[in-house]
């Protein structure tokens, strides 16, 4: 059996509770980090492999846990993001530490840089310094890493690295969840009756804000999906989003319980991948300027256009043929209806399964199982990782707190409660073996 140590905040099969999720921020910060671990966990989970996840988010570890660690799994494999950044160097820093310490075979599958559409690097030399230590110290123990897209690329060649000899451009592994048949949207044209999904994030221009909200304007059959932390708290327990993470003006985006888009009930958040995937497939039409929020949507069927803010953003839709344009090509958009009727949505298929034949050839170079290698035939959806799916009920979206009767809102005031105490607690036990180490 090939045992495998998988970086990830929660398994995806694990089906936590918002509770749980508040408790142990179980979607490192932000939901989106669920659909490409679970696209990867699913690449690698063979009936002969066992897959588990260590959370290694700003946790250090002493030497002898890793030691124990390396004596247990075959390879560590890390699913990243945009991790040469800033609000990353800690996390980055023990990665490396865990990697030279392992000595394991180690896979780093999708990493990227943070960018704005300047094409400027947003780091700084001790970002520079940390991510080059980082990719060195992987490249002892794999043949090459996969990055996300030609910005990330950019950086790694000023960093002193170069394509196929320590990198290979890879995109997201989330867009490769199905293989290389990634279903074909289904456009019916769209109307003011139309079932609108949107996402954005609070962190954005105000110019930005009132766009989409412009743009949303004409439909009364609309959702939005919210993926950071603060907005999970906001939702299951109407804990206020602190302003300071805003713009002096975001529009309606919600920051209290009281707000109209909460009261109306047409929020939700989402715990696990499947029950997002189901809500999203019920949709006709799906923007926004989250990469994940609007990939997810792609898997589900649904026609998706994305307004990317950055490189981090950009260099995914490029590299994948997603229907986009950057923010500040948007602002002459005059309606969704006319920019739905000029996109075509079935870029995205077009060179998808070269792409997907690359990706499966980088899993090969590093010497890692997965279901595509031709040693296990798997019809479908019937790999490991589907059938695991199936036998799994996975709980509901997270709706408004303020939709809630009143002895319902009572019961989540307590179970939060409860759980906000037994973060602290866990907070204070890290930073004190944090000290200790």
């Amino acid at each position: 059996m090939t045992k495998i140590l998988m970086r990830g905040n929660c398994s995806p099969l694990s089906n936590p509770t918002i509770s749980e999720l508040i408790r142990d921020n179980t979607i490192g910060s932000n939901s989106g980090n669920m659909i490409f671990q679970a696209s990867v966990m699913r690449a690698l989970m063979k009936k002969d492999t066992q897959i588990d996840f260590i959370n290694t988010r700003n946790e250090g570890f002493r030497d002898h846990e890793i030691d124990r660690l390396k004596n247990q799994y075959d390879c560590f494999v890390i699913p990243l993001a945009n991790a040469f950044r800033t609000g990353f160097l800690t996390e980055l820093t023990n990665l490396r530490r865990m990697v030279k310490r392992l000595e394991l075979p180690c896979v780093v599958i999708g990493v990227g840089c943070q960018a704005n559409l300047n094409g400027k690097f947003s780091t700084r030399p001790e970002v520079d310094e940390q991510a080059k230590l980082f990719v060195s110290s992987v490249l002892e123990h794999s043949a090459t890493i996969g990055i996300r897209g030609e910005y990330t690329a950019k950086y790694l060649n000023h960093l002193g690295f170069s394509e196929g000899r320590h990198f290979e451009i890879i995109g997201c592994p989330s867009m490769f969840m199905f293989g290389e048949n990634l279903p074909a949207p289904r456009p019916h044209g769209l109307t003011p009756r139309s079932r609108i999904n949107f996402n954005r994030k609070l962190a954005l221009p105000a110019a930005v804000h009132h766009l989409l909200e412009r743009l949303l304007q004409p439909f009364e059959d609309y959702w939005f999906v919210p993926q950071n932390y603060d907005d999970f708290k906001l939702l299951y327990a109407g804990k206020s989003i602190d302003k300071l993470n805003a713009d002096k003006d975001a529009g309606t985006y919600p920051l209290t319980k009281d707000d109209p888009i909460c009261r109306a009930g047409r929020i939700r958040g989402f715990l696990n991948v499947p029950s997002w995937i189901d809500f999203m497939k019920k949709g006709d039409f799906t923007f926004g300027t989250r990469i994940h929020g609007n990939i997810i949507s792609v898997l589900s069927g649904v026609p998706t256009y994305i307004f990317a803010p950055d490189m981090r953003v950009l260099e995914l839709a490029e590299y994948h043929n997603l229907p986009h344009r950057t923010i500040r090509e948007a602002y002459d958009i005059r309606d969704l209806f006319t920019l739905y009727d000029e996109t075509d949505f079935s870029s995205v298929i077009r060179g998808h399964r070269e792409r997907f034949a690359h990706y499966v050839d980088f899993l090969n170079e590093n010497g890692l199982p997965h279901i595509w290698d031709g040693s296990e035939q798997y019809r479908g959806n019937q790999t490991p990782y589907d059938l695991a799916v199936r036998r799994t009920r996975f709980h509901a979206p997270v709706k408004p707190y303020v939709t809630h009767n009143r002895l319902k809102r009572r019961l989540i005031s307590r179970a939060y409660g409860q759980a906000q105490k037994e973060r602290k607690e866990i907070i204070q036990a890290r930073k004190k073996m944090d000290a200790d180490l």
